[in-house]
């Protein structure tokens, strides 16, 4: 199946980015109609996120979700398999390398926070060409992308750290050696690594991994997103110091900070965020999961 799926991107790699969105966009509307279970998903998010938002407005977002959605699928071929060097050019904006610069310049390393939003994967590229950098991640559930995706991050000369026990000390390593760190905020951490903290307005598993590392070792923070442009045009990168900071003593504090800074960037760009995602699934005791008999 690996080497299915290799071929597969690769033949999409050959193929304009345009032409690979576009059929992206149109895989996201077979799935919009093919999938109930999906399309049920990621209504249950947006009225989680959105309830006030008017019925006809989140239906209207959902099918775009979607069809981004189908986008993110298909570009992974230009994203996991063009050289690194050709990759990188379809960056066609930066907004805010200057807080990056700034944050490198300290010696300390960065940790970067990079939410589920776009096309994050060129995140791997672009820093791992600029250099020093690494990332953390977590094996797919599905083991045919596992090659893929160390191929893929990996190819730029990023480090890949695994989401194991070793992984806060080979994080610590990494930031010694003054690496840009990338972990992604909005992914539910294992039982015991986390705390409830809102995210928009219900509670959810969050992670303090990140804030609690930067504010022992005194480590600046950035979030950053890759953004489709439309049409095909490429992608815009957005990096941003994190606003609220991360750096409260306690840990729900810092955890809802986390929240409110990819909450920030979901707001900015709705349709591109995952919101085919359960969130929300792991809840304090005594309260249902919102994706239970829906």
């Amino acid at each position: 199946m690996t080497r299915l799926l290799q071929v597969f991107f690769t033949l999409l790699s050959r193929l304009p980015l345009p032409w690979v969105h576009a059929l992206g966009a149109g895989l996201g509307w077979l799935v919009w109609w093919l999938a109930p279970g999906l399309r049920r998903l990621v209504r249950t998010n947006l009225q989680l996120a959105w309830p006030e938002m008017e019925i006809k407005a989140r239906e209207k977002l959902a099918r775009q979700v979607l069809r981004e959605t189908g986008k993110s699928v298909l570009e992974l071929g230009h994203l996991w398999m063009l050289p690194p060097e050709q990759a990188i050019k379809l960056v066609r904006e930066v907004h805010g390398q200057a807080c990056v610069d700034t944050a490198r310049a300290q010696g300390k390393g960065v940790l970067l926070a990079i939410p589920h939003l776009g096309a994050w994967e060129m995140m791997a590229v672009y820093f791992g060409l600029a250099g020093p950098a690494a990332t953390l991640y977590r094996p797919p559930r599905q083991k045919a992308l596992h090659p893929l995706i160390i191929q893929g991050r990996a190819r730029a000369g990023a480090e890949l750290i695994p989401a194991d026990r070793k992984a806060v000390r080979a994080i610590m390593r990494a930031l010694q050696q003054g690496k840009v760190v990338g972990i992604l905020p909005d992914q539910q951490p294992k039982q015991g690594e986390g705390v409830f903290a809102p995210f928009f307005s219900r509670e959810a598993w969050t992670m303090t991994l990140l804030p609690r590392l930067a504010t022992k070792l005194e480590v600046p923070v950035i979030f950053g997103a890759v953004v489709r442009l439309p049409r095909g045009q490429g992608y815009a990168l957005h990096f941003r110091p994190p606003e609220p900071a991360l750096d409260a003593p306690d840990s729900h504090a810092a955890a809802t900070a986390l929240n409110a800074n990819v909450a920030a960037f979901a707001s900015q760009w709705p349709a591109q965020y995952q919101w085919t995602y359960k969130r929300w699934s792991m809840q304090p005791e005594g309260v249902p999961s919102p994706y239970q008999a829906r």
